[in-house]
């Protein structure tokens, strides 16, 4: 039995390595950039939810986009997780956790309360306790994370984790309908999906109950077939898991994502069917 060339082994999940944890400086250049970052986040935001209207389409120009497209796949980002067990994980590996409002939501939705659901972990954690927010950033310990967490995903919010620069971990957030992504729509990779894709595993089990689609966050990405049973469509779905575990009848699974985008080194990447799973990620090519 080979146990040791590495040819056939598994690759780790990049938010499940612990030196993608670390707090060390990143180098000069990306020490100074990160530390402006925040700001240029709700600039973001802002040009977001004044283009992006909730639920349509086409307003980023080409300018727009591109700038948008650049930010999301070579600075920061966030990964759709599949379930909250993943998101627990991410959560243990954490050296500093700090708890803030939702910026999307201040920013998007000021006429909202401040949504306290979102977690800067490592180095976000750093460079937030460092700001002056309007609200105050607080420390926050894993149970308590780990409690939140199950608390939004309860109310159906899905979990997605930050990366900053070369796959730092720097956020878990409670992502619902306020959040920046839902509007992104021309920006390709904006929020990476994870990497299955919910779809139909037992067809014979759905009974057209149409409960997963209370689920849904993500538009068109839920749909019925003329006998009331459940399809995905892979291109759409998030890979979320929320659809999964809320269907009575057990009918809906996980399947691998046919494409996905590999943060580490910033290409999209192809898997074939069966080389990907929510514990151990993709396999080496």
């Amino acid at each position: 039995m080979c146990l040791t060339c590495g040819q056939h082994v598994t690759e780790r999940l990049w938010y499940l390595e612990p030196e993608k944890h670390r707090l060390q400086s990143l180098g000069l250049l990306q020490d100074v950039f990160n530390r402006h970052l925040p700001p240029i986040v709700d600039a973001g935001l802002w040009v977001i939810g004044h283009k992006q209207p909730y639920g349509k389409r086409h307003q980023l120009n080409g300018v727009s986009r591109q700038l948008f497209n650049w930010l999301t796949q070579t600075v920061h980002g966030v990964q759709v997780l599949p379930d909250q067990a993943s998101a627990f994980k991410v959560i243990d590996l954490a050296n500093e956790l700090a708890l803030m409002p939702c910026p999307c939501r201040q920013i998007i939705a000021p006429h909202l309360p401040p949504a306290w659901k979102c977690l800067g972990l490592n180095l976000a954690a750093k460079i937030y306790f460092r700001r002056e927010t309007p609200e105050p950033v607080r420390a926050i310990g894993k149970e308590e994370a780990k409690t939140l967490v199950a608390e939004w995903r309860a109310q159906g919010a899905y979990q997605s984790v930050g990366w900053l620069w070369n796959a730092n971990v720097v956020w878990v957030c409670n992502c619902d309908q306020y959040c920046a992504s839902h509007r992104l729509y021309e920006v390709e990779w904006a929020t990476v999906p994870s990497f299955v894709v919910a779809h139909l595993a037992r067809p014979e089990a759905c009974q057209g109950c149409q409960a997963c689609a209370r689920w849904c966050l993500r538009p068109g990405a839920l749909s019925f077939d003329a006998d009331g049973r459940a399809a995905i469509d892979e291109a759409l779905c998030r890979g979320c898991g929320l659809c999964v575990e809320h269907c009575p009848h057990g009918a809906l699974g996980f399947a691998p994502r046919r494409v996905f985008y590999d943060v580490l080194h910033k290409t999209a990447r192809p898997l074939s069917p069966e080389r990907v799973t929510i514990e151990s990620g993709p396999k080496a090519q």
